[in-house]
């Protein structure tokens, strides 16, 4: 399949020549360091650092001299640069680019610093010793520091930008110290306390202690939970938790009135250092309705029997403090329920069960009455029989990879959406089958019989390159029409393995189109499309090709660390990395519709003003079997950029964005091809917590996306949802004919409008 009017920059490939690669050639780059007066600063440090890991030993070092001057001798590349002056605050000058034998001058100004001494004791007036100390400025452009106290409990920070910032200490076995300074300021005088602890008492609606363990979440939020110690066991007595950090901890405690119903609350305590905190989590204050009795019916007033009904009052989850009760029924069948000990208030109430996986209210509540309680699926199903020829069921089968098991040859598959389904139907002995149906949101529906025929054998040889030598052990993967381009094979896909003279028979093929996978990374890879009509094959094996290239800016200063993926036709992914000199090697499907993407993997977001990544459009290749090929990859400038804000569960909508007016696709494979063909989005923002010690860096789902560096021209925007079998897709027609940036709002796809691409 072709898509050359998808307007990616195609490259003609042919057999590699000479390298063209940057050269190596050391470079000038002349570092000019001043204050912010302007005045030369002599003997600063300075370090040239490889932009793919700026943790990693300097590629050179040096001193300025009298006039602020060093002159360093780097190979053309892109740096971070650092410089350390005595009596200034450090600087980091990410994504410094160095062209092949260039002379570069950059200049860096630096702040003037102070020094910041302190001194830590514990409650009793000691010193306390190696602990350690982290100083954050509130100006994001300087750096953190760190230190240790000595024996006396003495510490200093040099470096330090005047003005806010705010001062972290830790030790094991003590309280950590957090304290917001404005500097500088006389020495520092810090008392560490020890650990507290907390004494937990529960009570019920009557004032009596619970029996139970209540549950404590620390105070950073870490995903655990510390439970009492296991020696109190189920002791009416207070309980007590020692050997906690000071801080603000939520304690949750449980009551259960009756075996249905359990009620929960919440509550934070701020524990303190060197002492003992009492809580207490009660129920005094919840006076519980009588039993109650209602009847659940869906929409046509039918009542809704042998299904859980579920109710919930209040904010559910560990970080939200309150009361939150949870109680549970069986309906009789006529639908009848009784609530043992629900409490007054808005109630929610959900159904599980009976067909589709949940029901909810129709209409929510503010509070009980007798009036019986409407419900309606989540979901609704599609209901369908698999049988043979002859009329008879089909006992066991899959439909699209769920196995049933049916004497009539049943099966209930779930629907969320109105939308029309596509399901693989696999029976041994049969060949699979396509079912098309139109499913609902709230409704069963019923879908035509699906009859399964034998199929027709298939006779085939895979032969290695020659088209003569038959190749053994080769798996061949039979795909229908819709799985083969953009995704790997699934595991329950039909294969066969060829033997010694390379051969290999399908007994079941159906009545339509197919394709026929062999992935031997060794001898090479075969995609082949398989007629109706046809029942015998070759599958002539396309050794892979060897690319490669260097990967620039400007189209000379080769950049180190950036990721080379290429997507092909058949699911395959090959992917390498950059070596310092921006070059790549890699081993690529032959004779097959791909795609190479370049994207920056670099650690330049663990820096301070992390620099904006550099971007890249994607190339289509097509390689000869056995083929050396070349292809450079040059970063994008252009002139405008697209920010897009998408709706809160962005992380679960794609985006396909592509050059020229792009038509809506007319296939779920065609929707395939649009994706390996996509240019893809900037890296998203990374982000640490300053204040600890050893950050974990969190990547954000943010809702905003963001295009850079875009060429004039009218784009094509595919928003996806990927949504219960199918893709919900809107086509957004994108003008970015003017320079700057250009903001969009995006639609929710699930809302209408979206054309649905069953899967």
């Amino acid at each position: 399949m072709r898509w050359n009017w998808v307007g990616i920059v195609v490259m003609a490939l042919a057999c590699a020549g000479p390298e063209r690669g940057v050269r190596a050639a050391e470079a000038t780059l002349t570092i000019q360091v001043e204050d912010v007066e302007g005045r030369p600063v002599r003997d600063a440090r300075l370090r040239v650092l490889r932009t793919d890991d700026p943790e990693e030993t300097p590629v050179q070092s040096g001193t300025t001299d009298r006039q602020g001057l060093a002159r360093m001798h780097p190979a053309a590349g892109r740096y971070v640069v650092r410089v350390d002056a005595k009596d200034f605050v450090s600087l980091l000058r990410a994504d410094v680019r160095v062209a092949p034998a260039a002379s570069a001058h950059l200049g860096l100004r630096l702040r003037h610093a102070v020094r910041i001494e302190g001194r830590v004791r514990d409650a009793a007036g000691k010193p306390v010793a190696d602990a350690r100390w982290l100083l954050i400025p509130s100006d994001g452009t300087a750096p953190r520091l760190e230190t240790r106290s000595d024996a006396q409990g003495r510490f200093h920070f040099e470096g330090v930008l005047p003005g806010p910032a705010v001062l972290r200490g830790f030790k094991p076995g003590r309280s950590p110290v957090r304290m917001e300074l404005t500097l500088p300021r006389p020495e520092l005088t810090v008392t560490m306390g020890g650990l507290g602890s907390l004494r937990i008492q529960t009570r019920d609606p009557q004032g009596r202690p619970l029996p139970g363990k209540p549950q404590v979440l620390p105070p950073d939020g870490e995903e655990f939970v510390l439970s009492i110690d296991s020696r109190f066991g189920e002791s009416q007595d207070p309980l007590i938790h020692p050997g906690l950090p000071a801080g603000r901890y939520r304690v949750k405690a449980s009551y259960s009135p009756v075996p249905d119903c359990k009620w929960t609350r919440t509550v934070s305590v701020d524990v303190l250092p060197d002492q003992q905190t009492q809580v207490t989590v009660g129920f005094e204050d919840v006076a519980p309705m009588p039993a109650w009795r209602g009847r659940a019916v869906d929409r046509g007033g039918r009542g809704l029997g042998g299904v859980k009904l579920s109710s919930e009052l209040g904010p559910r989850g560990f970080e939200v403090e309150g009361l939150h009760a949870y109680c549970q029924s069986v309906t009789d069948p006529e639908g009848n329920f009784v609530l043992a000990a629900p409490l007054p208030g808005p109630v929610s109430l959900y159904l599980e069960g009976g067909g589709p996986r949940s029901w909810g209210l129709v209409e929510p509540r503010e509070a009980w009455s007798d009036a019986p309680w409407v419900f309606q699926s989540h979901g609704g199903t599609l209901r369908g029989r698999v049988l043979d020829s002859q009329g008879r069921p089909v006992e066991r089968f899959r439909v699209s990879d769920w196995p049933f098991e049916s004497a009539e040859g049943r099966y209930v598959m779930d629907t969320f959406y109105e939308q029309t389904y596509q399901w693989i139907i696999d029976a041994e002995g049969f060949a699979t089958a396509i079912l098309r149906a139109q499913g609902r949101a709230h409704e069963d529906a019923f879908a035509p019989d699906v009859i399964l025929d034998a199929g027709r054998p298939l006779q085939g040889r895979v032969v290695a390159a020659d088209g003569r030598t038959g190749v053994p052990q080769q798996r061949v993967v039979m795909l229908d029409d819709s799985e083969h381009y953009l995704r790997p094979p699934p595991a329950s896909a039909r294969s066969v393995t060829t033997d010694a003279r390379g051969y290999f028979r399908f007994e079941h093929v159906p009545a339509r189109r197919q394709f026929l996978l062999v992935e031997g990374k060794e001898r090479g890879t075969a995609l082949r499309r398989l007629e109706p009509a046809e029942d015998t094959v070759e599958l002539r094996l396309a050794p892979a090709a060897e690319l490669s290239g260097v990967v620039t800016v400007h189209a000379s200063v080769p950049l180190a660390g950036m990721e080379v993926d290429v997507y092909c036709e058949g699911g395959a992914k090959e992917s390498t990395q950059t070596d310092a000199r921006g070059r790549y090697a890699l081993r690529a499907p032959a004779e097959r519709e791909c795609f190479a993407h370049v994207s920056e993997r670099s650690s330049l977001d663990t820096l301070m003003n992390p620099p904006r990544p550099v971007v890249f459009s994607p190339q289509r290749i097509q390689l000869a079997a056995g083929s050396r090929a070349r292809l450079d990859f040059e970063a994008r400038r252009g002139p405008a950029s697209l920010h897009l804000h998408s709706p809160a569960y962005s992380e679960i909508l794609k985006l396909l964005l592509l050059p020229w007016d792009v038509p809506m696709p007319e296939t779920t494979q065609a929707l395939d091809a649009l994706e390996l063909a996509s240019i893809d989005e900037d890296p998203g923002i990374t982000e640490a917590n300053a204040e600890v010690l050893a950050p974990a860096m969190v990547s954000f789902s943010a809702p905003d996306r963001i295009y850079s560096e875009m060429p004039l021209g009218h784009y094509t925007l595919f928003l996806l949802a990927e949504r219960n079998g199918g893709s919900h897709v809107l086509r957004v027609p994108v003008d970015l004919t003017r320079t700057g940036m250009h903001p969009l709002e995006l639609s929710d796809p699930m809302k209408g409008g979206a054309t649905v691409f069953p899967r």
